[in-house]
């Protein structure tokens, strides 16, 4: 039946609408279930393959392999059968997104951090193959949909050359022999490349996957050739280039790490796909914390300066009592620290003035007192003054000492003291200092608004420290228990192998014996032995 002649048709419980793509193995076609309405893909392998052993059970490894697994970042299948013209079909999840291929064509190269999410979620999946008892051995680009969603999340494709790692498979002989070569020219490991399915195992998938972050990263694969039989020597015996050459910008323990996933010796390789990712993580958390170290200042380093340094000032008292301007002015004279005296001829000035003022109040008090019949005259209130503000030291104003009130003529002091109070020297002297004090506090606001900033800047700073180096830790302790369990794997196995060769040479050394002893002591020893 040909490909056009399916849509519409009835394949299981679901109905062809479309199809998706097409390839030498089969088509793979938009189908409907028409009750509940769910949409799937499905797989439909063509009359000519369906005939095929061969091919036929790849197609049905394929569906064993993917349902063994059972993980979020690897395709599903629903179901597996076969049609009435005998093609074998499955139907899997429809998935939207677009190939690795297309991303790596659009982005790369790409940078380790870029990186570090398809590289955790492929070797998620490989972990739950392997751990499954299954081998992809085609892992490429082509085969890694990356679904249009966020966050990121991909799914793994096409285990149509899975290999299933049961001792009690007795069909893998007749899917693989010797000698064929199975897998992707431009991601194929050298054990694949070389025919030696014997030799083929989870190492085989972390081959590949080291080709597919080399090519992320540098913008290429490692080897390429236009022609099969040169790519294919290439991975058996060529010497990958440079990674740090191609991407200088990847941290050293990554280059170290995908060069160590290229090695030719299965044995050289990573031991699982779960260190690949730890080892990822933790080369780009010790390049991230390397980074944040070299932006911060020595410890001994001081704080950033502001324009200019804010000067000291000192608290001064508000009078306790009411005060006159001479007692004002000598107050003002008491406060000053011995560095900030006047000079001792202001000060003889400002004496001499202070006691003119105060003649000239003894006189004018004498006279009201001695008029006539006239009413007495007014009573001398003190001159109340406003609170003195903190001065600065370096530039202060020098203080306005108010002059001799002249005597009215009709001998009130009233005049007197509204024209002290309201003199243009003094008023202007007030708004200058209520200035400079304004100034002053603008100033601290900003130095201590600059001091905070810079505190949230380090305090941040330091906060990506601790987390760098926590990623750092945890992924260096998740590799060093992943590698001490391989080693107490390892030495399991030694000790049972060496035990078992010990019982094999002793049961050996046993039968020679008794082969090479005489007759008589044969039936002593066997005597003795009951």
């Amino acid at each position: 039946m040909s490909v056009e002649t399916m849509v519409g048709k009835q394949v299981g419980n679901y109905i062809i609408s479309e199809l998706i793509g097409s390839g030498g193995m089969g088509s793979v076609y938009l189908a409907r279930h028409p009750q509940i309405g769910r949409r799937v893909a499905i797989k439909l392998l063509s009359e000519e393959m369906s005939a095929r052993p061969g091919f036929a059970d790849r197609f049905i490894a394929e569906a064993k392999a993917v349902t063994r697994i059972e993980h979020p970042n690897v395709i599903d299948i629903y179901d597996f059968g076969q049609t009435d013209d005998g093609q074998l079909y499955c139907v899997m999840e429809l998935l939207k997104g677009r190939e690795l291929t297309e991303i790596i064509q659009g982005q790369a190269p790409m940078t380790a951090a870029d990186v570090l999410p398809y590289v955790e979620q492929i070797c998620a999946s490989l972990v739950a193959a392997h751990d499954s008892g299954v081998v992809h051995r085609d892992l490429k680009p082509e085969n890694i949909f990356v679904l249009d969603r966020e966050p990121m999340a991909l799914k793994i494709l096409d285990f149509g050359i899975a290999k299933l790692l049961e001792k009690d498979s007795e069909d893998m002989g007749s899917r693989t022999a010797t000698g064929i070569v199975m897998g992707t020219p431009l991601t194929i490991a050298p054990e694949q490349a070389a025919g030696q399915p014997d030799q083929i195992g989870p190492h085989t998938d972390l081959y590949s996957l080291g080709v597919i972050i080399f090519w992320m990263l540098a913008g290429r694969p490692p080897f390429r050739d236009a022609r099969t039989a040169v790519l294919l020597a290439q991975h058996i015996t060529a010497t990958p280039p440079s990674l740090a050459e191609l991407a200088p910008a990847t941290p050293q323990t990554i280059v170290e790490l995908v060069h160590a996933c290229l090695a030719k010796d299965p044995k050289d390789r990573p031991p699982s796909a779960s260190a690949i990712a730890d080892a990822f993580r933790a080369g780009l958390a010790a390049d991230d914390r390397a980074l944040v170290e070299a932006t911060l200042p020595p410890h001994d380093a001081p704080a950033p300066a502001t324009e200019q340094p804010i000067p000291k000032t000192r608290r001064m008292e508000p009078p306790s009592k009411t005060t006159t301007t001479m007692q004002g002015s000598a107050g003002e004279m008491a406060d000053r620290e011995p560095d900030e005296a006047l000079p001792r001829s202001s000060r003889s000035r400002l004496v001499a003035l202070a006691v003119g003022l105060a003649v000239v109040v003894v006189i004018a008090f004498v006279l009201v007192q001695r008029s006539g019949d006239g009413p007495p005259g007014p009573m001398v209130k003190p001159v109340e003054m406003p609170p003195r503000r903190a001065a600065t030291p370096a530039k202060a104003a020098s203080p306005q000492v108010a002059a001799p009130e002249p005597a009215a003529p009709d001998g009130s002091l009233d005049a007197l003291r509204s024209a002290t109070a309201t003199a243009p020297g003094t008023k202007a002297a007030q708004e200058k200092q209520e200035k400079k004090n304004a100034a002053q506090e603008a100033r601290e606001r900003a130095h201590k608004k600059a001091g905070t900033k810079a505190a949230r800047d380090r305090l941040a700073r330091e906060k990506a420290i601790r987390n760098a180096t926590a990623r750092e830790m945890a992924a260096r302790t998740m590799a060093r228990e992943m590698a001490a369990k391989e080693k107490a794997a390892k030495e399991k196995a030694a000790k049972e192998k060496a035990a078992k060769e010990k019982a094999a040479k002793e049961k050996a050394a046993k039968e020679k014996a008794a082969k090479e002893m005489p007759p008589s002591k044969l039936g002593v020893g066997a005597v003795e032995d009951i």
